[in-house]
């Protein structure tokens, strides 16, 4: 297990992560308001739960983007295995890369412990935050609108979440 060095201001009553102001949820906590959002708004939740992500992810990864390959010259794959390694480190579950396709911009990423399955039964993925993340971090990277499909997911009885993530 790694440590990792998060700080608390007293007088604002903030935690910072990586010198950015951060939230620390318990486990399960986003997924069960995640689950309560999805109960009222069926299809329209998932939607908005998907796209804000992804618009997140987009901003972000945005920032370090044009360094990376610009200044840095990184390559579009080492770039993700960077973010891969972002994602314990957000608690959002570990990602690993099982698929690289660059030249038609396939990508199969399996996401073990994914923070939105944990503790829940479904007939059908429920990883739309992850989803999106996903996806916007891959429009950035291939500089092409993206598909993204949950393809496994432990909460239907999967050991790991799959994606598979392509140009649309």
């Amino acid at each position: 297990m790694k440590q990792l060095l998060i700080k608390y201001d007293e007088n604002t009553g903030e935690t910072f992560f990586e010198g950015l102001s951060s939230e620390i949820l318990q486990r399960g906590q986003l997924a069960h308001l995640e689950r309560a959002f999805i109960e009222i708004g069926k299809e329209k939740a998932e939607k908005i739960i998907f796209e804000s992500t992804k618009k997140f992810a987009i901003e972000t990864v945005q920032k370090y983007n044009m360094f990376l390959i610009s200044f840095a010259k990184f390559r579009r794959k080492d770039i993700a295995e960077i973010l891969m390694h972002q994602l314990p480190q957000r608690g959002f579950g570990a990602g690993k890369i099982t698929y690289w396709e660059d030249s038609d911009g396939k990508v199969t990423i399996e996401v073990t412990n994914s923070f939105e399955s944990i503790d829940f039964k479904s007939n059908r993925p429920v990883c739309f935050a992850l989803g999106g993340i996903l996806a916007g971090a891959y429009e950035i990277l291939f500089t092409h609108p993206c598909k993204c499909k949950e393809t496994k997911c432990r909460a239907k009885g999967d050991k790991e979440c799959v994606f598979e993530l392509s140009k649309a």
